[in-house]
């Protein structure tokens, strides 16, 4: 079994924000993370002490550093003093190398199955709400401001899924009081808290005229702003459109997380340190 201790503080006095410590001959192993260490570096730990079992955890490269053998030279590789970010480590051959993979497998945590191994994801659910949209300037080319407007609103999650809904509503800016529409579309993006993911919102549309395209707006969220939960001083956020032939508008929405799961456990019959050792 691994013990991990995490303290606070941002660095050691080394400099290091992880240190790994292992007694083989009692199975006893001991992981220290500062506050700030990033899971790459809980995961480089766990790489010294599943190295452990030979030559005193050198490291087994190719590429290992011949001035400080427990480290490897690949910027790429788990085992980089850097403990590199790893956003597909499946997908990353460099990350850890197939001789790597050969000697943790065999260690006696890996061989002990004494624990069930696996993992499970949480998913997070987010709303957005469309709550306004601002004419400023409309022409449908016949003398007439007057558009027959068909806007998509969508929302990109992990430029992977899609979610989406038209709101289709007559629109002009000769409103004399201004006034603005409100299209209150609701969308619902399921994410996973990784720093990789994405929340890309995009408004686009035509008039009946299919030849009649909008401007589109668009904004990309990531976990630094909780996908869009951080609302701005205004408690919106506004996008504004470029004027075209045809119009020139704003939409205001509105992110707010309002729920989360966690997925079916993922469980693996048998511990494997790289999930696939011979690639």
């Amino acid at each position: 079994m691994i013990t991990v201790y995490y303290i606070g503080g941002a660095r050691f006095e080394s400099g290091e924000d992880g240190l790994a410590n292992f007694d083989n001959a009692n199975m006893r192993y001991t992981i220290i993370l500062t506050d700030n260490a990033r899971s790459e570096v809980l995961a480089h730990e766990v790489g010294h002490i599943l190295f452990s079992n030979f030559q005193n955890g050198r490291d087994i490269g190719p590429g290992t550093d011949p001035n400080e053998p427990i480290h490897n030279l690949s910027t790429a590789n788990l085992m980089h003093p850097t403990a590199p970010d790893a956003p597909d480590p499946m997908k990353n051959i460099n990350y850890l190398t197939g001789e790597q993979c050969r000697i943790a497998n065999v260690h006696p945590l890996i061989q002990s199955k004494k624990f069930p191994t696996g993992f499970i994801t949480k998913i997070y659910t987010y709303l957005i709400n469309f709550t306004k949209l601002s004419v400023q300037y409309s022409d449908d080319g016949v003398g007439d401001n007057t558009l027959e407007a068909r806007f998509d609103f969508s929302a990109l999650i992990n430029n992977s899924v899609t979610v989406s809904q038209q709101w289709v509503h007559d629109v002009d800016a000769d409103d004399e009081n201004g006034n603005p529409y409100y299209p209150n579309i609701f969308l619902y993006a399921e994410i996973g808290e990784l720093p990789t993911g994405t929340i890309h919102i995009t408004v686009g549309g035509r008039d009946d005229d299919p030849d009649d395209e909008f401007p589109i707006v668009e904004q990309t969220f990531t976990i630094d702003d909780k996908w869009g939960a951080n609302l701005p001083a205004t408690g919106v956020h506004t996008l504004q459109s470029r004027k075209n032939s045809n119009i020139k508008y704003s939409v205001e929405f509105i992110i707010n997380k309002i729920a989360s799961r966690n997925n079916p456990p993922v469980n693996f019959n048998e511990s494997n340190f790289c999930f696939n050792s011979e690639r």
